[in-house]
């Protein structure tokens, strides 16, 4: 039995998953199985996955029809057995040291979550060596976790214990942030979850144009908005209450903004209005919201001109945004 569970979704990177893969079977730490669910790629990808898997047996192959990322990863899930789960995008790739890193924090912290720093990149470039023995490592309870947006925004960069997760998996329902929920319930469904994190940069998130996450929809926005408001009502302890039914709140009113320039802009408003009601009432029954940030989300609620100038200012380019859905607007309007 393997101590790591590497699961990686596959849908058409032909021009990445190589390197994805030779960089995690190039690791300075080896006890892992690498399990690639395609998810029904069109292109090379399957090919060359099955190069790799002839050169290395711990490389492991699970077809399925294109069903999505979700549906992928909880295959990976359903077929993984190592003690530690760590999930790699097709397109990314890791430092040498990455598991290395990441197992020597757990075992010195006995986390059950430990997560390292990340870099944007566009190409590879060397790796410096990392000396471990001096690495800063911060220690954070499950109110931390779920209260730092970056702690919870992604599963890439992470090492879980598998025991931790049990039944937990990705919503195949949401294309858009299903990481945030997936670590929103692992946290959420473990009262005594501990979390270690160190920021040395070791793992590599490639961005390129045509990804998904360049291509949302606002009704994907919506679903997630819901997830989180049905997912609140789950629990009574009074800060994951809070923390789930603020997040919900917050996803509520960016569906509203992002729907400012649609054609269904007074259905999606009265809709909005609904799901933000719900948030609100959540935060209520919670108690634990203090009140001026209660007293500011209710302003943002009931004048959408305050949330739209907290929204630019607290991200510029929003304005950037804003000026191409005019322009789309105007077109369509001529035509």
């Amino acid at each position: 039995m393997p101590q790591i569970s590497v699961i990686i979704p596959v849908y058409n990177t032909e021009k990445y998953v190589a390197r994805c893969l030779r960089s995690i079977l190039q690791s300075t730490y080896q006890d892992f199985e690498i399990i690639c669910v395609d998810d029904g790629s069109t292109d090379k990808s399957l090919q060359i996955m099955r190069e790799i898997m002839a050169e290395d047996p711990r490389v492991r192959i699970i077809e399925q029809k294109n069903a999505g990322v979700s549906a992928a990863r909880n295959r990976g899930l359903d077929a993984a057995s190592g003690k530690w789960i760590a999930f790699v995008d097709s397109d990314d790739w890791i430092h040498p040291q990455y598991f290395e890193v990441l197992m020597d924090g757990q075992e010195k912290l006995g986390a059950d979550v430990v997560m390292c720093g990340n870099k944007i990149v566009s190409h590879v470039s060397e790796f410096p060596k990392t000396d471990i023995e001096n690495l800063k490592w911060k220690v954070l309870d499950r109110k931390d976790a779920l209260s730092g947006s970056i702690v919870k925004r992604y599963v890439w960069g992470k090492l879980y214990r598998k025991s931790n997760i049990s039944d937990t998996r990705f919503s195949e329902e949401l294309a858009w942030r299903e990481d945030t929920t997936f670590n929103v319930a692992v946290f959420c469904s473990n009262p005594r979850i501990c979390v270690g994190t160190v920021e040395e940069p070791l793992y590599y998130y490639y961005r390129r144009e045509e990804s998904v996450s360049h291509q949302l929809q606002s009704e994907e926005i919506k679903k997630m908005a819901k997830w989180y408001l049905s997912y609140g009502e789950n629990f009574k302890e009074p800060f994951t209450q809070s923390t789930i039914f603020m997040e919900g709140l917050k996803t509520a009113l960016a569906y509203r903004y992002l729907s400012m320039f649609s054609e269904k802009k007074k259905e999606i408003y009265a809709d909005s209005r609904e799901m933000m009601k719900r948030g609100i009432c959540g935060l209520k029954k919670a108690g634990e919201t203090p009140f001026t940030i209660m007293l500011l989300y209710m302003i943002f609620v009931r004048i959408p001109l305050v949330y739209r100038i907290f929204r630019i200012i607290n991200d510029p380019t929003m304005l950037t945004w804003e000026k191409i859905q005019k322009t789309k607007q105007k077109s369509t309007k001529i035509s």
